[in-house]
């Protein structure tokens, strides 16, 4: 009973308290309070929004003036919007050996069907793996293969489904980085060009190159990696000789509308762990309408479709160039070539026992805003790698991170 009527005491003490009239330096500090709690909560919402507020914020944060910050004058929010904002997880794909012959026939369209089945039944299996006891790391990397020197064809393929060809037309030109660029279309935002240029057997325009090529990755070669569309990104045209040039031709994957990442990512200092790898693809054409060097440049991915998940609010444009601007505000100016939305992908593995793109090796694809950045060497090819200079921030987690070397 005394517990009851203190109980009941205590709350007619409150409420006969709360009847007063409030002093004005309490008043104050209950107004600064709400004010800032407002301010809070609206800066909250700034950083993270639903699919149908990014456009609108992108558009608005690519229209401001950053102090060292510089964008294309053409660059517009809705780029690379998809219509959703996933994360999945992928996979490198397993024994794709088996269809060594399938592919082979495929491509023999332009190595030559005579050649392809003259030559097939000496394909040779390889091993690339790593055996190097002091350091602990034993496995196998295992492709089949024809490598001939006479007839100057070269076919592969790997167990995680790196494929690469080089027909006899190209062969000479497969590793040469000293031919003369006459010109070069990075990013196709544009209609790629209608200039003519002398291939070996005729003249063909950048536009008539992409179209081919598109058309092959997005029917033929879809049937291998089904869960992707396929788009040229970027066309230089070299010198071949005196009087012919050739085109060499980048594609990239896109996932439900979703760039996958065509930048290769240094390991960290002392690091024997990739954090990152990519996925895109290396074409050459040096006759019309054919892919005389052809190399995906990794290994086939494949999606697992139980584990897509749609962002209900994800990391803004706006909060991004924010965090970058406040990153580099020791730069004197940081030049940025795209924004877009794309996946990174990060392999989960031991290092002693598969490499980032061994058979097997399961992904986190992570959707974030991407930069690459202009001021800097755009594409460069060694050992058949793309590299290039990017920052990008997490739109899951707010996270930056960047790759300057």
């Amino acid at each position: 009973m005394k517990k009851i009527l203190a109980v009941s005491v205590c709350f007619l003490l409150f409420i006969l308290t709360g009847c007063r009239e409030m002093p004005d330096e309490v008043a104050k500090q209950a107004e600064t309070y709400h004010m800032e709690r407002e301010v809070t909560e609206k800066e909250k919402t700034r950083e993270y929004l639903g699919r149908k507020e990014l456009s609108a914020d992108a558009e608005q944060a690519l229209s401001k003036e950053y102090e060292n910050l510089y964008f294309p004058e053409k660059m517009t929010a809705e780029y690379a919007l998809p219509e959703k904002i996933l994360s999945v997880e992928m996979k490198i794909a397993e024994n794709f050996t088996d269809r060594f012959e399938e592919m082979g026939a495929d491509f023999a369209k332009f190595a030559g069907e005579e050649l392809w089945n003259q030559k097939k039944d000496e394909a040779e299996v390889r091993d690339y793996g790593i055996k190097n006891e002091e350091m602990d790391i034993c496995f196998e990397d295992l492709a089949k293969g024809i490598d001939d020197e006479e007839s100057k064809y070269h076919f592969e393929v790997g167990e995680s489904g790196f494929v690469c060809q080089i027909t006899p037309a190209a062969f000479e030109f497969a590793f040469s980085t000293s031919k003369k660029c006459l010109e070069n279309n990075y990013p196709l935002y544009e209609p790629a060009s209608e200039v003519e240029y002398r291939l070996v057997d005729g003249v063909y325009t950048v536009r008539q190159a992409v179209e081919d090529v598109e058309k092959w990755m997005n029917t033929v070669w879809k049937k291998y990696e089904p869960d992707f569309d396929y788009r040229v990104n970027a066309v230089s045209v070299y010198q071949a000789d005196e009087e012919t040039c050739f085109f060499s031709i980048d594609v990239v994957k896109f996932y439900k509308g979703i760039l996958i990442s065509d930048v290769d990512w240094p390991r960290d200092e002392g690091e024997m762990t990739d954090n990152y790898i990519y996925s895109s693809f290396w074409i050459q054409m040096h006759r019309r309408g054919s892919i005389d060097i052809f190399s995906n440049l990794g290994a086939i991915l494949t999606v697992d479709e139980k584990t897509e998940c749609e962002l209900s609010e994800s990391y803004s444009l706006s909060t991004a160039l924010q965090k970058i601007e406040q990153e580099f505000a020791s730069f004197h100016g940081l030049k940025i070539q795209d924004v877009d939305v794309r996946f990174v992908l990060k392999p989960s593995y031991d290092y002693h026992t598969s490499n980032p793109y061994s058979s097997g090796v399961k992904i986190d694809a992570r959707p974030v805003w991407g930069l690459p950045l202009a001021d800097r060497e755009r594409s460069s090819r060694k050992a058949s790698c793309q590299m290039a200079h990017m920052v990008f921030v997490d739109m899951q987690t707010g996270d930056l991170e960047y790759n300057l070397q």
